[in-house]
């Protein structure tokens, strides 16, 4: 099995999850929202919510930090929600939350890649993934986000 040292896993959204690796520990992980606040209403302003909580997250682990991996956008064509989504623009917003956090990375000499849902589960879904995580690692988390990023890493390690 493929060991992940100083890589940070993103599953993004409005609440994203995290989980940074160091060698043979357990990740780090976490989730952050975007802020509840009414002055925080439209899409700009929520973007930049969340691209300044991943410019913490992203200094928090830094120098070590050498690569993020970034669960990127993909449309499930025989999926209503994903499609459903397409037609509300959530995909559009998601694609411009995503490029922010690259960006962030590439500000801060990160290495980043995208990774699509298909490439790291295939056709798993959220309940399989959190059933293979806690069989390879024993934990449950409290939310389907920090599992997938867990998931990501997981899979990167060949171990999902």
């Amino acid at each position: 099995m493929e060991i992940l040292s100083d890589v940070l896993t993103v599953d993004p959204g409005w609440n994203t999850g995290y989980a940074f690796w160091e060698a043979q520990k357990l990740p780090d992980v976490g989730m952050f929202k975007v802020s509840k606040a009414k002055s925080i209403a439209s899409t700009e302003a929520r973007l930049s919510d969340l691209w300044c909580k991943f410019e913490d997250l992203i200094d928090k682990y830094m120098p070590k930090l050498e690569l993020c991996i970034i669960e990127s956008v993909q449309l499930w064509e025989g999926s209503l929600t994903s499609m459903t989504a397409a037609r509300r623009g959530d995909i559009f917003k998601l694609s411009m939350l995503i490029g922010g956090y690259a960006k962030v990375c590439m500000d801060r000499g990160v290495d980043f890649e995208f990774l699509t849902a298909q490439q790291w589960k295939g056709q798993l879904t959220k309940k399989a993934v959190e059933l293979r995580v806690k069989r390879r690692i024993g934990q449950v988390y409290a939310a389907d986000h920090i599992t997938d990023a867990v998931g990501i890493g997981l899979s990167l390690m060949n171990n999902l």
